[in-house]
């Protein structure tokens, strides 16, 4: 099943690989009936967080809130995943620093909001994001897991939309009805906020509604039609967790979702977090991925170490989670997964061609001399004149 115009957690695996919290935009948009208890994913999705106790409104500007949120929500998936807060893969292949990550994060956010926002079509609620600070850091594990796997966050459930039916919009954020989307705008002008799509109606230029997925469709007669189905049941082939029902995840197919879910191998599990089987058990359950040092299992589909450790031998020849990331003036090895050491924002000089093996150097910077896109910092590719931003 081929969704049109929707995105998966991984699009960005944030600070780390695990701040999934890059917004699909308005393709996704779920009413609020439907996440009331949970915390969205998608850009507009979500409650803001849950009410519980009062907190006071936050007070801060657009980027202070989000980068607030996105250092929370990393250090709670580190915690409770095991997804390092400190660094991870930038969207070109290097592994960047939190900040730099974040600022990523936070930049292309504005990108996406700032003409809403200076329109009036859209703002943040300061209750909503005091919510969701407030959620974030106290929600327990179970909850971040789940979220996790079913790609919700409450970060962009702060936004809310003013723009009525029939109004101008360029996001479904921006219409004040959850059961309202923005239509696909044309060179440039404005769409606008109409009923979602129902179940067999075309979702070419309109967004489905609740528990319906839209999917490109072929047929002699016409080559190409977008038509709202419903969300694939348990065991059903998916793409994506929006594919599935909800409540479900997706990882080649649609699984129900449950804490400590009961698992044969990793491909039962939600990603990154591995099927924990303990020595001489066949079966075992989903959860946080097993620590630095501690003895690990090998499996056809993968270890169950947590994400940057790998299942290797110790100084004892038993397996043990190891990280693979090393630091500046360290050794490094650019074999991969086979037996890699990967460079903590830096880059790997590699010094013996045979073993591939070399020591992590500093990164070459906008502008500086370099011997290759590797060479520059994140953001950073190698032109004729040096170092220069990827979108030249």
């Amino acid at each position: 099943m081929s969704g049109k115009g929707r995105c998966g957690n991984w699009a960005w695996l944030l600070v780390s690989v695990g701040l999934a919290v890059v917004a699909c935009g308005r393709e996704n948009r779920r009413p609020p009936s439907e996440v009331a208890t949970s915390t969205g994913g998608d850009a507009g999705e979500g409650t803001g967080g849950d009410a519980g106790e009062p907190v006071a409104p936050f007070e801060g500007a657009a980027e202070q809130y989000w980068g607030a949120a996105l250092k929370a929500l990393s250090a709670r998936q580190d915690e409770c995943i095991g997804i390092p807060a400190d660094y991870g893969p930038s969207g070109d292949g290097k592994i960047a620093t939190a900040d730099y990550l974040i600022g990523v994060q936070v930049a292309w956010r504005r990108s996406l909001f700032q003409a809403g926002f200076d329109a009036g079509r859209l703002h943040l609620d300061a209750q909503l994001e005091a919510n969701c600070l407030h959620r974030l850091a106290e929600e327990s594990c179970a909850d971040v897991r789940r979220d996790f796997a079913l790609d919700r966050n409450c970060i962009d459930g702060a936004l809310v939309g003013s723009v009525p039916r029939d109004g101008a919009c360029a996001r479904s954020d921006e219409c004040a009805a959850a059961s309202d989307a923005c239509t696909d705008q044309d060179e440039g002008k404005l769409g606008q906020c109409e009923p979602r799509a129902e179940l067999g109606q075309s979702c070419e230029v309109r967004t489905c509604t609740q528990n319906a997925v839209c999917v490109t469709q072929s047929t002699p007669s016409n080559p190409l039609t977008f038509t709202c189905v419903a969300q694939a049941a348990a065991g059903a082939p998916c793409g994506s967790t929006a594919d599935c029902t909800d409540g479900s995840f997706c990882n080649g197919a649609c699984h129900a979702y449950a804490d400590d879910l009961s698992c044969t191998q990793s491909a039962d599990c939600p990603y990154y977090l591995p099927c924990l089987i303990d020595p001489g058990e066949t079966s075992g359950h989903c959860g946080r991925g097993r620590g630095e040092g501690e003895p690990c299992r090998q499996g056809a589909d993968g270890d169950d170490c947590a994400f940057a450790l790998s299942c290797r031998p110790g100084a004892d020849g038993a397996l043990v989670c190891t990280s693979v990331w090393v630091k500046l003036g360290e050794q490094c090895r650019n074999l991969g997964a086979n037996q890699g050491l990967a460079c903590l924002n830096s880059n790997c000089d590699v010094r013996d061609g045979e073993t591939q093996e070399g020591v992590c150097v500093a990164f070459d910077q906008l502008g500086e001399p370099c011997t290759g896109d590797d060479s520059c910092a994140p953001g950073l590719k190698c032109g004729s004149a040096g170092c220069e931003l990827l979108s030249n």
